[in-house]
């Protein structure tokens, strides 16, 4: 099992190198900085921290709930802006990343 569990944190990690490479390419495409790309990790983080202590709780919390309900939506609204960013058209001509692939 844990074997298997390795296996799949290697696969995980090839993923999400993939991925970020994907998105940083297109930001740059937009002629945007691939830091863009991080917006939504600072959120994720925080909630993956969190998320045991508000699950550890016999009664809820409601400072810490809304909280995380804050984080939660700030999270969202982070992804939207990102995906909007992503489907937005490329930068005509030469950015700063170099030249227009499509020309």
């Amino acid at each position: 099992m844990a074997n298997m569990m390795g296996m799949m944190a290697i696969v995980f990690i090839f993923a999400i190198s993939l991925l970020a490479a994907a998105v940083a390419r297109r930001l740059h495409d937009r002629g945007k900085s691939g830091a863009w790309g991080l917006m939504p990790l600072p959120f994720i983080t925080f909630a993956s921290v969190m998320m045991p202590t508000v699950f550890a709780q016999t009664f809820a919390d409601m400072g810490l709930f809304f909280t995380m309900f804050i984080n939660n939506v700030l999270y969202i609204a982070a992804l939207v802006f990102l995906v909007i960013l992503l489907a937005g058209a490329g930068s005509e001509g030469e950015n700063r990343f170099g030249p227009d692939p499509t020309l």
